[in-house]
Parts: C-alpha cells; structure tokens; sequence
C-alpha cells in the first residue's frame, strides 16, 4: 500500500565562533530560510530504493538501492551514491525497520549547493525525521563536525550552540535588532577546504587557546546593542583566531576600504562574509558589486 510524507530541514550559517567551537565553545549561528526537503512514498510491494536528488527544481543526482545492505544498483554519480549508502545503513543500525520496504524518494536543495549553507546536515536532518531516530546520533557516527549545523537543521530561530564530548547542548535566542538590520551577508563565490585550518586549529592545545574569551564574545554579541560594538566584536572574534589558523583577516586582504567591519564564516577564504556597517543597504550592495561580489543578503532575506 503505498504512503506519502514529506519533511524540511534548514540550513545554517555561522556567525561567531567558528573552529572555536570544536574545542568547546559556545557558537552563535542561525537557520536560513533556505533548506531542503524530501518527500517519500512508500509502496511495499517494492524491493528497491529508488532516489532523485534535485537542486533547485532541477535534477542532479539519481540512483537505485537494494534493500537489504542499500548496495547500489544504477547510479548517476557512484561517489555520492556511496556516500548517501553509508548514511542509510547507520540509520538502519539506529532502527532496524528503516526501509523495510520499497520507497520512491525526491529531495530538492532549495538554494546554489556551493552557498554551503548545509546540504550534508539537511540530508541528515530529514533521514532522522523520516526514520524517527536522533539526526546527533547519525551525525556523530557519520563526521567529526560540532554538529552545530544539525542543531540550525533543527532550530526555528538563532541558537549558541556547544558540544563537548560529542555530548551537543543547544537553545534557541533573539539577537539584536542591530544584527538583524545592519549586518548583510556576501556570498564570495570561492568553495574553501578547511581540513588544513581546522588541523591547524586543533594542534594547538586547549590551554593556549582563548575558549573563555570566544563565550565572553558571543555573550556580548546577543546583548550589543550598537553597530560599533557589533563590529567590534567581530573585529577581536577574528584578531584572535587570526595567528592560529595563520591567515590574514578578510577585512586586511580584501576590504580595507569597507566602512565597517568584514568577518569569515565558515571556512576562511569561502563562502559567505558577514559585514557589518552603519551604512546604509545601498552603499553595502554598491560597495561589494564593485568588488565583483553580486550575491549581497540583509539578514531578513538569508536567516530567520
């Protein structure tokens, strides 16, 4: 008999704290308003899994599964299809009834996959829903991550986040109207490997890294209440991490001239920047476009 069910997952962005919080700190990040979703139907007169993955309404990625071990059968792309196996078979572990029977699967990333707004932990996120399992559990068993983007997956307004042990706690908060109305987000069209920053980041031991000052940043953030102690804060957030990761600000390498306060998210180099500015929407927007960055976001219009 066949059945129908559909989940959404959101995507993520972090804003302060970042590589920080795989030694323990608190990190601040926000759901996007974009995500994905997977729609399921179910027919147990079926012996295969039978998956299209779709961005943006337009297909990417298909494959065909067996049901027992979730070996692939046909495949569009045999890496992601192995990758995507491997998820499916820890939840099996998680519940021994997950795809029992056969299954037609759709899911749709509803933003650019290189904005890096989380299409691994959305996919994640709307597994555990679907198998009704902890999405933690998977990720833990699946990446060495914080799992901070799981938490945003799951939240439906900002969060602090922090995992220690593999253990995540996590609550959801209002930030500030300054954040909200004079930060923007600037999508720098570079896709950054982090592994040799984080590598860099976690040689140093936990006693020379500021984890203290990092919580006492994030609290000052979700209680600032002007665009000045925004920016400085970001500011300090990236003068300390700047000598452990050995990299050079954004701010110093590519907009000096920016009358405000630029910062990293995510890995440094890609993705997205925050700036922050007691400008105005059009000298921000004017401003980047003539460094070649179209892709300029008021926080309303990314993040919930």
């Amino acid at each position: 008999m066949d059945s129908e069910n559909s989940y959404f997952a959101h995507g993520k962005l972090m804003l302060l704290g970042e590589f920080f919080v795989l030694r323990g700190a608190n990190c601040i990040a926000a759901p996007s308003i974009y995500g994905q979703s997977l729609k399921v139907v179910s027919d147990d007169r079926k012996e295969t899994l039978k998956w299209e993955a779709l961005i943006e309404n337009k297909q990417w990625f298909s494959a065909e599964y067996d049901l027992k071990e979730f070996e692939v059968i046909s495949a569009s792309n045999n890496f992601l299809a192995e990758s995507f196996a491997r998820l499916a078979r820890v939840v099996r572990e998680l519940n021994s009834r997950f795809l029992e029977n056969g299954a037609a699967v759709t899911t749709n990333l509803n933003f650019p996959q290189s904005w890096g707004l989380g299409s691994s932990s959305t996919i994640i996120k709307l597994l555990a829903d679907w198998a009704g399992v902890d999405p933690f559990d998977i990720h833990f068993a699946t990446s060495t991550g914080s799992g901070y983007d799981i938490a945003s997956a799951i939240a439906n307004k900002p969060i602090v986040y922090q995992s220690v042990n593999e253990e995540p706690k996590f609550y959801e908060i209002e930030l500030p109207d300054v954040v909200k109305q004079s930060c923007y987000f600037i999508y720098l069209g570079k896709k950054q490997n982090s592994q040799r920053s984080v590598k860099l980041f976690l040689q140093r031991g936990q006693q020379d890294l500021p984890v203290e000052r990092m919580n006492e940043l994030a609290s000052e953030f979700i209680n600032s209440t002007s665009v000045k102690g925004i920016c400085s804060i970001m500011s300090e957030h990236d003068r300390l991490l700047s000598p452990i990761l050995d990299l050079k600000r954004v701010k110093d390498v590519m907009f000096k001239d920016f009358e405000g306060e630029v910062k990293s998210l995510g890995a440094w180099g890609g993705d997205f920047v925050m700036a922050c500015t007691e400008n105005d929407a059009e000298y921000v927007s004017r401003y980047f476009k003539n460094k070649g960055l179209d892709t300029v976001l008021t926080y309303k219009k990314l993040l919930l």
